[in-house]
């Protein structure tokens, strides 16, 4: 019964999210802003990593830093090119936290990511890719571009296609509401922390559609890892953008990722969207279903995950943002909530500091408060 209330409220909720008629003007909701797709600041036609001669030397210098120090710590003539074939860029983010239980506290800084990334222009339409990352994450891949039919070829490890890509690992779509001091409930979904996996996606895009479907190992995670069976997995993803005359931008879509193994069998689907207004505020949210079979007795096991994140620009670099996640299911059935708050500021180009306080809530564990603040240099 509680299952069955708390989906219809999440329903209800994502359905004002994505059909609200509110009067409207590398992070999703950059792409939901501006009312265009991820591939217009970023090399990967799917978006995230590394940032396009766009995304690197004007948005992310132009538009988000503080109009305070904008001008007097401008570069001028910046460039992330080494010549007119090779384009280098980062990504590094450092955290301090705490973490509290209630038996158990802990605090300490962590290195949540250091990419660097190279791309090499091999020919009019076929780039080269490489984003290698701390521990043994990594993502190789080469893209062939068909503009004849606004699409293209994507061949090697790297991130599937699947719903919103958060920069946020521990919100409950990528996560699966897996964080410290929970080791049992929700199970973990494989969208989270280095997701890559090796195979192949066919894309089509155009200014207002982005599909694509792709077929992989099914053997996702950082390092070396041999596929020790056949073709396990295939990820389908659709979105549809829009702007309107009063400046409404939003997108909406849906996804579906499959991954059948001798072992188990994981079938995640779901929807995603996102609005956005000319009074500076915009809303992101996701719902993903997830049905896990084990053998040998393949007992199906059923996930919902939700989550949702307000954001309003108080002024050109800095943003207020509120989030709530929740995730039930398992067996035995749990349920899992976290809400939190928090606030960007882009002090300068390539400078991010964000704070964020966030109270995890479970019917079956202590509940836990997690604060964070986390800097990000980014070219």
């Amino acid at each position: 019964m509680m299952r069955t209330q708390l989906l219809s409220i999440v329903v209800i909720v994502f359905g004002m999210l994505v059909a609200v008629p509110v009067d409207l003007t590398a992070l999703p909701r950059f792409a939901v802003d501006s009312g265009v797709s991820c591939q217009e600041c970023h090399v990967n036609p799917t978006g995230g990593g590394m940032r396009n001669e766009f995304g690197a030397e004007f948005y992310s210098r132009t538009v988000l830093p503080m109009r305070t120090y904008q001008q007097e710590q401008r570069l001028d003539g910046f460039s992330t090119s080494l010549n007119d074939f090779i384009r280098i860029g980062t990504d590094f983010r450092t955290l301090l936290f705490y973490m509290d239980s209630g038996t158990d506290t802990r605090s300490s800084f962590w290195q949540m990511q250091g990419d660097l990334y190279v791309s090499i222009q091999a020919s009019r339409d076929l780039t080269f890719y490489l984003d290698k990352g701390l521990y043994q994450g990594f993502e190789i891949f080469g893209i062939l571009d068909i503009p004849s039919i606004d699409s293209y070829v994507k061949v090697g490890k790297f991130y599937p296609g699947y719903g919103i890509r958060m920069d946020d690992h521990i919100v409950y779509t990528r996560s699966g509401g897996a964080i410290p001091f929970f080791v049992d409930g929700i199970v973990p979904v494989p969208f989270g922390e280095r997701p890559e996996d090796t195979g192949a996606e066919f894309g089509y895009l155009t200014d207002k559609t982005t599909l694509s479907i792709g077929w992989f190992s099914g053997n996702p995670g950082g390092g070396i890892r041999f596929a020790d069976e056949s073709i396990n997995a295939v990820a389908l993803r659709g979105e549809w953008r829009f702007i309107s005359e009063g400046s409404t931008n939003g997108f909406f879509g849906g996804s579906l990722y499959r991954n059948k193994r001798s072992t188990f069998e994981t079938i995640n689907y779901g929807i995603f969207g996102g609005i956005a207004s000319e009074r500076n505020f915009n809303i992101l949210g996701e719902i993903m279903f997830v049905n896990r079979k084990q053998p040998p007795d393949a007992s199906a096991e059923n996930f919902l995950l939700f989550f949702t994140e307000f954001n309003y620009l108080l002024q050109q670099g800095i943003d207020l943002k509120l989030q709530y996640n929740l995730g039930t299911g398992g067996t035995p059935d749990h349920t899992r909530q976290a809400i939190g708050v928090g606030a960007e500021f882009f002090f300068l180009p390539g400078l991010e500091l964000r704070p964020l306080y966030r109270l995890h809530f479970s019917d079956d564990l202590p509940n836990v408060s997690e604060f964070i603040v986390m800097f990000h240099v980014f070219i």
